[in-house]
């Protein structure tokens, strides 16, 4: 079985690296992977560590849709070279070309994960006929969460015979091996010392919801003025929530920060209290995911990951009505709770139950094996 994963936009994804590793310890799975990016990609050395072909197709974000027609006869021709069994993207830029060149050469099995579920939808109505038609060339489709599987069935008419679910998962660092002195610096670098640590870490654009938190900050911080909010991300809104928040008396409460290293992540979910989401929707959410992981206690609007594996005042807790007065609510209830942080512990158990990366990897080969049997 020759599965060639793709990616476009991404020099580094953490879990392409993880099925290479496993595929190097399977000799019945052979990976292949092709990356459409701008610069050269940091996976095309890291994939030979593991035995695995890595190609480079150079992709002009600038130019979108030139880059994904210009890219459909490359693909062509990469394809009938490496003869793959299964073809299988990720992303919309990568899809539309890869999934219809695929088409084009009679590779008979075409998967897609719908990683950028809701986007289209949401802010370019107009281009969800694209999402359809990757749907319509695709012969399997991964949906990574249960909102994901109904909007793909729901709005993006794919056949229910065709929608798949599997979690996306993960491979938790050791947390043991996190020192006392690692967290003191990461405590002294974002001035959390002695503070009750809210963290939120997502893009800095109007869909994560970061106005709703700094809503509910005024109030939270005036019933707990020991509270610090922490905000990790990049995006074209930061300007203007780096205003909001000196306008409304919080620089004190709130510190924002450009993202920072996937191990630097790992430190700060030790030194958080809770985590906090409040994204309109989520495909998964692998913050969500992570946090959970690592013990942290969840408060998150109801999507992705959370919608999936949180119950509700159990395992984390859950915001149905997605506004400042209900993300106060659910912090102050939060807070409140005699041990929040047993919270976490349960939702880390299901986190390692529901979003381990073998758990991932295990799904992912059994739909192979089971397309190509009945196929």
């Amino acid at each position: 079985m020759h599965i060639v994963f793709l990616m476009s936009n991404n020099s580094y994804c953490p879990y392409f690296r993880w099925f290479a590793a496993k595929s190097a310890k399977n000799p019945d799975v052979k990976m292949t992977f092709i990356l459409l990016n701008d610069t050269r990609p940091i996976m095309l050395d890291e994939m030979k560590e593991y035995g695995c072909d890595c190609y480079w197709i150079k992709f002009n974000n600038g130019n979108r849709m030139f880059s994904m027609l210009k890219s459909v006869p490359e693909l062509m021709r990469l394809f009938i070279k490496i003869k793959p069994t299964i073809i299988h993207s990720h992303l919309f830029d990568d899809s539309l070309p890869a999934l219809f060149a695929a088409r084009l050469v009679g590779i008979k099995y075409r998967f897609i994960t719908k990683q950028d579920t809701f986007f289209h939808w949401n802010y370019f109505r107009n281009k969800v006929k694209y999402d359809r038609f990757n749907n319509y060339n695709a012969t399997q489709i991964i949906a990574v969460s249960e909102e994901t599987k109904e909007f793909i069935i729901e709005k993006e008419k794919a056949p229910p015979g065709k929608v798949n679910l599997i979690h996306h998962g993960i491979c938790p660092d050791d947390i043991s091996l996190i020192t006392e002195a690692q967290k003191q610096a990461m405590r002294k670098q974002f001035g959390l010392e002695n503070k009750t640590v809210i963290t939120t870490v997502a893009r800095y654009i109007e869909w994560k919801g970061y106005k709703l938190i700094i809503g509910a900050a005024k109030s939270i911080v005036r019933k707990f003025p020991n509270c610090k909010f922490v905000f990790v991300g990049a995006g074209d809104q930061k300007e203007e929530l780096l205003d909001l928040i000196s306008k409304e008396g919080l620089s004190e409460y709130i510190c924002m920060t450009d993202f920072i290293p996937e191990k630097d992540v790992t430190v700060l979910y030790t030194v958080s209290d809770i985590y906090l989401h409040a994204a309109l929707n989520e495909p998964f959410g692998f913050v969500i995911a992570e946090a959970m992981m690592y013990g942290v206690p969840v408060i998150s609007t109801n999507t992705g990951a959370a919608r999936d594996a949180i119950k509700h005042k159990g395992n984390g807790f859950l915001i149905y009505d997605r506004t400042p007065k209900k993300i106060t609510q659910a912090i102050m209830e939060v807070l409140e709770m005699n041990d929040y942080k047993s919270m976490g512990e349960k939702g880390e158990k299901t986190a390692r139950e529901m979003y381990h990366f073998d758990v991932m990897w295990g799904n992912y080969i059994a739909l192979y094996k089971r397309v190509l049997k009945f196929s």
